[in-house]
């Protein structure tokens, strides 16, 4: 493991050197999931660095989830899954997330979740149509739920749609979208009253039916059409909060 490791040189800090060279080594596969790193003295020899700066970098690295300290064990590569790095992402965008990023959430999910409902449509399989049947089944019962729980099952019906494309890349691009919704859907259900929960509910069951139907376009325009009608309905409840009382 020692060639993997040269000395540190440049002109960025040198906590950030370090923890570049030791990440590339990891993503690079160089160093194997489940690997012992070298201990912190045996990493500020080969990286000719203090041991302050090699903890440092480890630091970063296990708060990117590349790496796990174990306490009186050591320092090793994690077993990173395609959850670690959404995680990542969630906890970003929830803590960054406001008004300002809004208008970007907006154009992303009109521009891009009518295509995922076309993708969904042409790949999707049984296993997808029964889990998509079963959360229409459940909205169609929403005057039993709180706004709460609606906007939950609003939530997951695009989750399921998704995740019938079969695409990672889709998958990753979107989840950060769906972990962000509840907070505006809670707002859009609650003010929206029946005949509101009753429109979006009826707009899912268009948009299964052509994925049903494997109806590419008729998945895509029902999208774009629920899409924009979330978007007016969002906006409206902007409007409506910011007038004075």
């Amino acid at each position: 493991m020692n060639n993997i490791f040269n000395n540190i040189d440049g002109d960025t800090t040198l906590v950030n050197r370090v923890t570049k060279t030791i990440e590339s080594a990891i993503l690079e596969k160089k160093i194997q999931e489940g690997t012992r790193l070298p201990s912190e003295r045996e990493l500020s020899e080969l990286l000719s660095v203090s041991r302050t700066t090699v903890r440092e970098a480890l630091r970063t690295l296990a708060a990117k989830g590349l790496v796990q300290i174990r306490k009186g064990s050591g320092v090793y590569v994690s077993h990173y899954a395609l959850n670690n790095a959404l995680d990542s992402v969630n906890h970003f965008y929830n803590s960054t997330f406001n008004e300002k990023l809004l208008p970007h959430l907006v154009d992303f999910r009109l521009n891009f979740e009518p295509k995922v409902a076309r993708m969904a449509a042409k790949f999707r399989n049984g296993y997808n149509l029964e889990c998509l049947r079963r959360n229409i089944e459940k909205s169609r019962l929403f005057t039993e739920y709180t706004d709460h729980q609606t906007a939950a099952l609003d939530v997951e019906f695009h989750q399921l749609v998704a995740q019938a494309t079969h695409n990672r890349f889709v998958l990753v691009s979107m989840e950060p979208v769906f972990n962000l919704l509840p907070k505006l859907c809670d707002s859009i259900y609650h003010e929206s009253g029946y005949a509101g929960k009753e429109k979006i509910c009826g707009m899912h069951e268009i948009i299964y039916k052509a994925i049903h139907d494997r109806n590419e376009s008729l998945a895509e325009d029902a999208m774009h059409e629920h899409i924009s009608a979330f978007i007016s309905h969002y906006y409206a409840y902007i409007e409506v909060s910011d007038m004075p009382k």
